[in-house]
């Protein structure tokens, strides 16, 4: 039983690393929204029509 607890410990740093690679998804989202209001001054139809389809493209994964 000693062994299993051991291997928890040893699984732990192992799914931080991979957590680490999975924001660089959300990242490159949360960038796409800050660049949106920027544009929207000049595209505001366009930036509100491009916010809704990439919404429900991942929720839809």
């Amino acid at each position: 039983m000693d062994a299993k607890p051991e291997t928890s410990a040893t699984q732990h740093p192992t799914v931080k690393p991979a957590v680490k690679v999975t924001p660089l998804s959300p990242s490159h989202h949360k960038d796409a929204p800050p660049k949106s209001p920027t544009r929207s001054p000049i595209k505001s139809p366009s930036a509100f029509e491009q916010k809704p389809l990439r919404m429900p493209k991942p929720m839809s994964i």
